[in-house]
């Protein structure tokens, strides 16, 4: 009888552990440091905190706002963090400089990047900005792109006045009147002039739309915790992923999540996130995955910036990018 006691005793140990939260399990605790202050095309990552996606996959992860692409780069290759969100092309020419990440995914499988100005400017094709000014902040990733842009649509570089700015300084500019247009991202610049130009019409010509096939955003990771840790790695990446794929069947409900990590109005980051889907969502991300990559694809983002964006040297495939996390 005492037996059958203890076994009873035992089984509901046995449940209660089951059931209880897990508490003093090992976490690996890992940093994404973003391309940027948050934005609604973040919302992947807050959505797989918030969810405890990652969680369940051992991690304990901080999303840190950036400064640029670069800034990005810097904090994934110093070690500063183990993960960061910067722009593709901004990635494989600090990869062919030296600085140890490699790309494990890619969200934006289209560039976000464009020309902004408002409609009574009348610069509404690449041809129209010939012969007038143009903000240009030589640190952006728009900056080291935009030369490409210009050569494949026919435009004369020397006939359009660029007028070098600030992050700061780049939107207030093109509200103020002091340049015809602006550099940018749809989600970022485009968005703000639009939304702070008292109803005026906005004209954006989109990269994308325009000859520019290339990689923008994606998870980056430094190099030496890939090594250490494989699995970290792959945790990290289908969690993200399935937040990605949450974000986008539920955008709205994603947003009231990223709407407790910032101050920004929750109309403002729908209208970001909005913006973005179709660039994360494309017909490529539809037929291979969310997250996926192409040798092809990343030649021609390699092609862009040896041509243009001052990359000295090609990086091989294999140094610059790994699918090898995303199934």
């Amino acid at each position: 009888m005492r037996f059958t006691i203890s076994r009873f005793a035992a089984l509901a140990v046995a449940i209660g552990l089951a059931l209880a939260p897990r508490v003093g399990v090992a976490e690996t605790k890992v940093t994404m440091h973003l391309d940027w202050l948050f934005n609604g095309y973040h919302a992947p990552f807050l959505v797989a905190v918030e969810k405890g996606w990652y969680e369940e996959a051992g991690l304990d992860v901080t999303v840190r706002a950036g400064k640029g692409s670069f800034d990005s780069v810097r904090a994934v290759g110093a070690g500063n963090a183990e993960f960061g969100f910067p722009d593709a092309a901004t990635a494989v020419k600090s990869i062919s400089e030296g600085i140890p990440l490699t790309m494990a995914a890619v969200f934006l499988q289209e560039t976000p990047m464009g020309i902004v100005s408002f409609a009574e400017r009348g610069i509404a094709k690449p041809k129209d900005l010939e012969g007038r000014t143009m903000g240009n902040v030589p640190i952006a990733s728009t900056a080291k792109v935009m030369p490409a842009f210009l050569n494949k649509n026919g435009v004369d570089i020397g006939k359009v006045t660029l007028v070098e700015q600030t992050f700061a300084t780049a939107v207030p500019s093109v509200l103020a009147g002091e340049v015809d247009a602006g550099q940018g991202y749809v989600f970022g610049e485009y968005l703000a002039i639009k939304n702070g130009g008292g109803g005026r019409a906005v004209n954006w010509i989109s990269f994308a739309e325009n000859g520019i096939q290339m990689y923008s955003n994606g998870i980056a990771v430094n190099n030496d915790f890939l090594a250490a840790n494989p699995g970290a790695v792959r945790s990290f990446v289908q969690a993200s992923i399935r937040g990605l794929d949450w974000t986008i069947k539920n955008p709205a409900a994603a947003i009231d999540i990223m709407a407790q990590h910032t101050t920004t109005k929750k109309e403002v980051l729908l209208e970001q996130l909005t913006v973005a889907i179709p660039l994360m969502n494309n017909k490529a991300a539809m037929d291979n995955g969310l997250g996926s990559m192409s040798a092809e694809k990343w030649k021609e983002t390699q092609d862009i910036m040896i041509e243009y964006g001052g990359q000295k040297e090609r990086v091989p495939d294999d140094k610059a990018w790994t699918s090898q996390f995303l199934n």
